[in-house]
C-alpha cells in the first residue's frame, strides 16, 4: 500500500483550531499527544465538567487520522467512535458538534480539515474510493428523522462499510443490545452486523461513566469472552477500547486529570472559580410530588424576587413533578416556560430544543429579557447540555448529580449575579427514588460548609472538596457468560426463554426499562405493515411499568398495537407481555400526550399524528375524525364519499375535483392539536400537490398497499419507503444504467471486488481475505434456480442470470407466487449447497476450516445460519439446479424443504474460532459489500 498521495498529517494544535477556532485548552492536547505516543486511551479522563471533554472527539479522530500512512494491520487507532450515554438526551451538543466537524471535513478544500479528510479517506477505501471523510449519527429510540438541521435521529444507522471512520452518539441501551446481538430497534437479520460494529475496532467514551458502572462491567466481561484462534483484524483492534468520562469518578481509579499548565491557563481559571453560591432551604412534609412542585415554586419566588428577567434552570427528579411546577408557573404572566424532561415526544423536542440552544446556550448573545426564562428540566439535563444559567433551584439529589446540575450554572465563569437553592425535601423512610439514602449525608455537608453570608461556595474548584466522594452504588448486574453469550449469538431463531440483555448493561435495578410509543390516527389491520414507517419524531420513550398501568387502564386492544422489527403488528395478548424496547402505537384520540408533547397518562385530548405531516393527507372519514376528536368540518365528510364513490367508478377528474373540495372545507377549521397556522400552511401546501400531480400526469391520490389513501404534500418525504439497513428482501429494482451490475455475474464481481477493498481497508489477513472475497463472489449463485429467476422478472426471455428484479417492490409477492418460488425460501441456502457440491467435486486448496467458513459466509448473507437455515415448503422444486463455479458445473437438489444439519455445529465451530464478535465481522464485510453492490440500483 503506497501512502505518497497523502497529505501530511497536522499538529493537533493546528487540527483543533481549524475545527473550533480556538486554540486547545493544555490538558486537550496533552492528551492528543499522549494517545498518539502511547497508541492507547487513558481508561478514565477526570476533567471537571464545562472544560471541554467533548474535544475528546475531536482527539480522536485525529489520532485515527495520524496513523492513515500506517499499514491496516499495525493501526491501533480504531475506526468507530461510540460516544455513548445514560439519557436519551433532549439537548445533544456532543452529536451537534460531530455533525459540524463531519460537514467541515466533507467541505474543506485546504489546510489542516482537507489534510485530515483526505487522511481519513484513506482510511476508508485505501485503493482510492470517494468516501465520505466521517460519518456521524444519534442513535437512540424511534425512527430516522432530521426534524431539525442539528439533529438527526436513527434506531437502526450503520455504515456503509466497516472502514468508514464513524461518530456515533448513543444511548446506553441501543449500545448494549447491540453488542449482546439483540440490537433495540433492528432487525434480526442485521443484529450479526450492528454487533460486529458495536464490539469490533471501537472507541467507546462513555460520557458521565459514573451513570455507567454496569455497562463498563459488561465490555469487561465480554472481553474474556471474546478470545480466538484466528483474529479476522490486528488484535489491538479486536476488543473495544473504552475510556470513561467523569467529573465524579472513583477517587482509586486511575484517571487523566488537570495540570498545573490547566490550572494557570486564563480561562480553564476563569470556570473553575466561576461563582456559584448556594443557599440551603428546607421544605417540610414534601413527600408527594403536589408538595414538592409547591415547595419548588415558593424557593423559585423567592430566588428570582427583585432580579432582572434572566434564565433559571430548576431539576426535579420526576416528570410528574415536572409537570405541576410548569403548570404552577405558568400562572404568572411575567414568567416564560419550556419543560424539558426525558419523556417528550420528538416532534416536540425539536422545538424545546431550539428554544434551550438558542436562548440558554453557552455563548449565546444575552440581550436584556423582558420576560423570565424558567426550564423546569429532570436529569435529562444533567448530562450533554452546553446550558449556561443565571440561577439555578434544584430538588435534593446525590453528590454526582448535585455536581452536575451546578455544571449548567454560570458555566462559563460569567455571570458574578448568578446563585442557586438547593431544596432539601424529606423523603419516605429516609430513602430518596433514584438517589436512595445519599440526599441526606449531602445535606450534611453542604450546612457543614455554610459561610457567615447563609451560602456554600460550589464553585468548580472546590465542589468536590465541600461534596466528598460519592456515596451511591452501582445497581446489581447479572454476570455474562460463555453459554448465555452463545444462545445470544444465535440471532436467525433465537432460543425460547433466553435471558434478558437489558440487566447485563443496566442492572437488575434500572428504573429505565423503557419502550417507544407514538401515535397514529391510522393503525394497521392484521399483520399488515404500518404506512409510513415510524420516524424518530413520533416516538417518546416511557418506563415499561408506566405504560402497562395505562394500556390496562384504556383496556381496548383495538385502540393501540405492538409493532415488530419490521413495523408490521405482533400479536399479544396482554399489556403484561411487553417487554424493554417494544414499539407501541396508540390511536391519536386516546391521548396519553400532553400539549408540551410529555407524556402524562391523565391527558385525554387528542394528539396531533405528526406522520401526516411528512406522508399527506388520510382520505377516509374515520380517520379524520380522529384527527379533529370526532367533528370534521361541514362538507370534509361530503367530499371524501364523493372520493370514494369516484374512485370506485374509475373517474379521476371527479377524484381531482373532489379533493379540491375537501381541502376548502378543512380549512375552516384546524384540529385541536394543531396550531392554525400550521394547519393551513399543510392543507395548502396538500392542495398545491394535487396541481403538481396532475400537471406531471399522475393520479391526484396515493395509494400506498398497506394504508389508506393519501394527498401528498408538495414535497412529501413520506411516499417512498424510508431508507432501511434490512436485507432480508434484497432484490431491489434495476436501474436502467446498470445493467452489466445487475446480471448475476456483474453482481456478483461487483461485490467481490468491494469486499476485497474493505478486507484490504480492515487488515484482514490474506489467508482469511481470500476467502471473504470467494464468498462475496459466490453468494447469489442460488437465485440461479429458474424459478427464482422468474420471479424477478416474468416477462424476460431467458439470457444470463440476473441477480436484481427489473420489477417495483409492490409487485415482488406475486410474482413470486406466480413463478413457484415458495414463501420464505431462501435462495442463500441453494448458494451453499451448490458451493459445498464444488468443494467435493473439486481441488479447491482450502484447509476444512476455511472451507466452512465458505459455506457460512455465503449462507449468512442475508442474516440466516446463525444457527440454521428454516426449511420451508417446497411443491415446486425441479429435480436439479445446475450452475459452474470456476468452469466446474456443478447440480444440487433445489428444494427447499431440506434442512441442513451441518450449519450448527459449523456456525459454533467458527464462532469458536473467530470469535463471536469476529465472526459477525467478517459476514458484516461480505453483507455491507453486497448492500454497496446493490445501491448502485434504484428501489421503486
Amino acid at each position: 500500500m503506497t501512502t505518497r498521495r497523502l497529505p501530511k498529517c497536522p499538529p493537533f494544535a493546528d487540527w483543533y483550531e481549524a475545527v473550533n477556532d480556538r486554540n486547545p485548552f493544555p490538558w486537550q492536547e496533552r492528551l492528543a499527544n499522549h494517545v498518539a505516543a502511547e497508541s492507547d486511551w487513558p481508561r478514565l479522563v477526570g476533567i471537571p465538567t464545562g472544560l471541554g471533554k467533548t474535544a475528546c472527539i475531536d482527539i480522536a479522530i485525529w489520532a485515527l487520522a495520524h496513523q492513515a500512512d500506517l499499514e491496516p494491520e499495525n493501526r491501533t487507532a480504531p475506526t468507530r467512535l461510540w460516544w455513548v450515554v445514560n439519557r436519551r438526551l433532549l439537548v445533544d451538543d456532543t452529536y451537534i458538534h460531530a455533525e459540524r466537524v463531519a460537514q467541515s471535513l466533507a467541505e474543506s478544500t485546504e489546510g489542516p480539515l482537507a489534510a485530515i479528510a483526505g487522511r481519513l479517506r484513506h482510511i476508508a477505501d485505501p485503493l482510492g474510493g470517494s468516501r465520505l471523510p466521517l460519518e456521524v449519527v444519534h442513535l437512540r429510540g424511534g425512527g430516522r428523522r432530521e426534524a431539525d438541521h442539528r439533529v438527526t435521529v436513527s434506531r437502526s444507522w450503520r455504515p456503509s462499510t466497516p472502514s468508514q471512520p464513524a461518530v456515533i452518539c448513543s444511548t446506553i441501551p441501543m449500545f448494549g443490545s447491540r453488542l449482546l446481538f439483540r440490537g433495540y430497534g433492528t432487525s434480526r437479520s442485521m443484529r450479526p452486523i450492528d454487533a460486529a460494529l458495536a464490539y469490533t475496532d471501537s472507541l467507546v467514551i462513555i460520557d458521565e461513566a459514573h451513570l455507567a458502572a454496569t455497562l463498563r462491567g459488561l465490555l469487561a466481561d465480554l472481553a474474556q469472552l471474546s478470545s480466538a484462534t484466528l483474529e479476522p483484524t490486528s488484535e489491538a483492534r479486536r476488543d473495544p477500547v473504552v475510556v470513561a468520562l467523569t467529573a465524579t469518578g472513583d477517587p482509586n481509579e486511575e484517571r487523566f486529570e488537570l495540570d498545573h499548565s490547566d490550572h494557570s491557563h486564563s480561562t480553564i481559571r476563569q470556570r473553575l472559580d466561576a461563582l456559584k453560591p448556594i443557599s440551603i432551604k428546607r421544605v417540610n412534609r414534601a413527600t408527594t410530588p403536589s408538595r414538592v412542585a409547591k415547595g419548588m415554586v415558593s424557593a423559585l419566588k423567592e430566588l428570582v424576587d427583585g432580579v432582572d428577567p434572566g434564565v433559571s434552570l430548576l431539576f426535579v427528579n420526576s416528570p410528574v413533578t415536572a409537570r405541576l411546577v410548569a403548570g404552577a408557573l405558568r400562572s404568572n404572566r411575567n414568567n416564560d416556560v419550556v419543560v424539558a424532561t426525558g419523556q417528550i415526544r420528538g416532534y416536540e423536542a425539536a422545538k424545546v430544543t431550539r428554544d434551550i440552544v438558542d436562548q440558554a446556550g453557552c455563548g449565546v448573545d444575552r440581550r436584556p429579557r423582558k420576560r423570565h426564562l424558567t426550564i423546569v428540566a429532570t436529569q435529562t439535563l444533567e448530562v450533554g447540555a452546553d446550558i449556561d444559567a443565571d440561577y439555578l433551584l434544584t430538588e435534593a439529589c446525590g453528590v454526582r448529580a448535585l455536581t452536575q446540575r451546578l455544571g449548567r450554572l454560570n458555566r462559563l465563569g460569567q455571570r458574578p449575579h448568578t446563585k442557586g437553592v438547593y431544596l432539601h425535601t424529606p423523603s419516605k423512610k429516609g430513602r430518596w427514588p433514584v438517589y436512595g439514602e445519599e440526599p441526606e449525608e449531602v445535606l450534611v455537608r453542604l450546612e457543614r460548609d455554610v459561610n457567615a453570608q447563609g451560602v456554600v461556595d460550589l464553585s468548580p474548584g472546590r465542589i468536590e472538596e465541600v461534596l466528598g466522594d460519592p456515596q451511591d452504588k452501582p445497581d446489581p448486574a447479572p454476570v455474562a457468560t460463555a453459554g448465555i453469550l452463545w444462545e445470544w449469538t444465535k440471532t436467525t431463531t433465537p432460543p425460547p426463554g433466553e435471558a434478558p440483555v437489558h440487566p447485563y448493561f443496566a442492572g437488575y435495578d434500572d428504573p429505565q426499562r423503557h419502550v417507544s410509543i407514538a401515535w397514529r390516527a391510522h393503525l394497521p389491520e392484521g399483520t399488515l405493515r404500518l404506512w409510513p414507517k415510524l420516524r424518530g419524531d413520533e416516538t417518546v420513550e416511557v418506563a415499561l411499568p408506566d405504560v402497562i398501568e395505562a394500556l390496562e387502564r384504556l383496556n381496548n386492544s383495538a385502540r393501540w398495537a405492538v409493532l415488530d422489527s419490521r413495523h408490521r403488528r405482533a400479536n399479544l395478548d396482554s399489556p403484561q407481555d411487553l417487554r424493554p424496547g417494544s414499539t407501541i402505537l396508540v390511536h391519536a384520540d386516546v391521548g396519553l400526550l400532553d400539549l408540551d408533547g410529555h407524556w402524562d397518562p391523565a391527558a385525554t385530548d387528542v394528539v396531533l399524528d405528526v406522520s401526516i405531516l411528512d406522508s399527506g393527507l388520510p382520505i377516509a372519514s374515520g380517520v379524520l375524525r380522529r384527527i379533529y376528536a370526532g367533528t370534521i368540518p361541514k362538507g370534509a365528510e361530503r367530499a371524501i364519499n364523493a372520493i370514494e364513490r369516484a374512485r370506485d367508478e374509475g373517474d379521476a377528474e371527479k377524484v381531482e375535483e373532489e379533493c379540491r373540495r375537501l381541502c376548502k372545507a378543512l380549512l375552516t377549521a384546524s384540529p385541536p392539536a394543531i396550531s392554525e397556522s400550521e394547519w393551513g400552511e399543510f392543507i395548502i401546501d396538500i392542495r398545491n400537490g394535487i396541481d403538481i400531480r396532475i400537471g406531471n400526469g399522475q393520479p391526484a391520490l396515493m395509494e400506498p398497499k398497506y394504508e389508506v389513501p393519501r394527498l401528498p404534500r408538495t414535497r412529501s418525504t413520506g411516499w417512498m419507503e424510508p431508507a432501511t439497513h434490512s436485507d432480508e428482501d434484497d432484490e431491489v429494482s434495476l436501474g436502467v444504467d446498470q445493467v452489466d451490475r445487475a446480471s448475476l455475474a456483474g453482481h456478483s464481481d461487483h461485490t467481490a471486488n468491494i469486499a476485497c477493498r474493505t478486507a484490504k481497508a480492515l487488515g484482514v489477513p490474506p489467508s482469511i481475505s481470500r476467502i471473504v472475497v470467494q464468498a462475496a463472489k459466490m453468494h447469489d449463485i442460488g437465485k440461479a434456480d429458474p424459478r427464482f429467476q422468474a420471479s424477478l422478472d416474468p416477462g424476460r426471455k431467458r439470457g444470463q442470470p440476473m441477480a436484481k428484479s427489473g420489477q417495483p417492490r409492490s409487485v415482488w409477492a406475486r410474482n413470486r407466487a406466480w413463478a413457484g418460488w415458495p414463501g420464505g425460501g431462501r435462495h442463500e441456502e441453494l448458494s451453499r449447497r451448490l458451493v459445498e457440491k464444488w468443494l467435493r467435486t473439486t481441488s479447491h486448496g482450502l484447509e476444512p476450516h476455511e472451507a466452512d467458513l465458505l459455506q457460512h459466509l455465503v449462507v449468512s448473507h442475508h442474516g440466516r445460519g446463525r444457527p440454521m437455515v428454516i426449511p420451508v415448503r417446497d411443491a415446486t422444486s425441479g429435480s436439479s439446479l445446475t450452475y459452474k463455479i470456476n468452469g466446474v458445473t456443478v447440480d444440487v437438489s433445489p428444494s427447499l424443504e431440506v434442512s441442513d444439519w451441518t450449519q450448527p455445529t459449523r456456525f459454533a465451530t467458527l464462532s469458536a474460532l473467530y470469535g463471536p464478535w469476529g465472526l459477525a465481522l467478517l459476514e458484516t464485510i461480505v453483507r455491507q459489500s453486497d448492500h454497496v453492490a446493490s445501491a448502485v440500483v434504484d428501489v421503486q
